[in-house]
């Protein structure tokens, strides 16, 4: 059977799932990977996440902007997810809430710590110890890093994003749902590019199946 042609990313292995899943989300990077894995997110649209579109209580989280730096400078600021401004609501799963929650509660310790160099104007979720954002290269050489064991080491930060589209069709069979998951305009984009239907797409799933896609569907 063919398939389709792919993009380079490709989902994680099970190995690296587990490892993603073990992770200390104290460590704000490595909440962001979580997050990342469970939701499905771009990775600019990860950094670029603020408080003010997280509701706990209500259980889901808007996807409406991703962080961009200006000109390879220091300088940042949040612009839409997509050229046609399309944004999304995605439920959130025990699991998410909980890295969420932890992650609260260590940049305020973060925050208290700084000493008046506390610099978070925006209210990103996922800093710094003085509030500056993550640049997506520091992402992937701490994947790079935590993934030195592994088979295939060379990971990287958009391949979480493949993973959580990967491991979405494969419990629901629905394209529909993976790709309003996604934020596609074309469902095609999500079929062709973001689900691995190779042997490695489906030993990358069978692990924590759950874990990835509640909350992260539409209900």
């Amino acid at each position: 059977m063919q398939h389709p042609p792919r993009s380079r990313h490709h989902s994680i292995t099970n190995e690296q799932i587990r490892i993603i899943k073990r992770l200390d989300p104290h460590n704000l990077m490595h909440a962001m990977f979580q997050i990342t894995m469970y939701l499905g997110l771009r990775p600019k649209e990860a950094i670029g996440l603020t408080w003010s579109k997280v509701y706990l209580s209500s259980r889901y989280v808007r996807i409406s902007q991703q962080l961009f730096f200006i000109d390879h400078s220091d300088r940042y600021e949040l612009r839409p997810s997509t050229k046609t401004y399309r944004k999304r609501t995605l439920p959130l799963g025990s699991d998410a809430i909980q890295v969420f929650l932890t992650a609260r509660i260590q940049q305020e310790k973060m925050k208290k710590a700084s000493c008046g160099e506390w610099n978070n104007p925006l209210g990103l979720i996922f800093t710094h110890c003085d509030g500056r954002p993550f640049s997506e290269g520091e992402a992937d050489e701490e994947l790079h890093r935590l993934m030195a064991g592994t088979s295939d080491p060379e990971i990287g930060f958009y391949d979480l994003r493949h993973t959580a589209s990967t491991a979405a069709y494969r419990e629901t069979s629905d394209i529909s749902e993976v790709q309003k998951m996604m934020g596609h305009t074309n469902p095609n984009v999500t079929r062709n590019y973001y689900i691995d239907h190779d042997s490695r797409g489906k030993r990358t799933v069978a692990a924590a199946m759950n874990s990835y896609t509640e909350g992260s569907l539409s209900k």
